[in-house]
């Protein structure tokens, strides 16, 4: 395995547990001093995070193609 792998499974077990805490304690959004924060966009932008890593491990991850050679 790559260090670059490594590092793309570790950013996605972070996030993941990142989304577990959010999850398990929903907030609504807010505003303070004009500056909004929505927990759906948060949510959104770590589910995007996570898929990213998905990514990065599968073309990091070996692979085989199968094939049958006929005569």
């Amino acid at each position: 395995m790559s260090n670059d792998f490594d590092h793309y499974r570790l950013i996605r077990s972070q996030t993941l547990n990142v989304i577990t805490e959010i999850t398990s304690q929903p907030q609504p959004a807010y505003t303070v001093d004009g500056r909004t924060f929505s927990w759906n966009a948060y949510m959104q932008r770590l589910l995007g995070l996570v898929n990213w890593c998905d990514e990065k491990i599968a073309a990091d991850e070996p692979y085989e193609f199968r094939s049958q050679g006929t005569s």
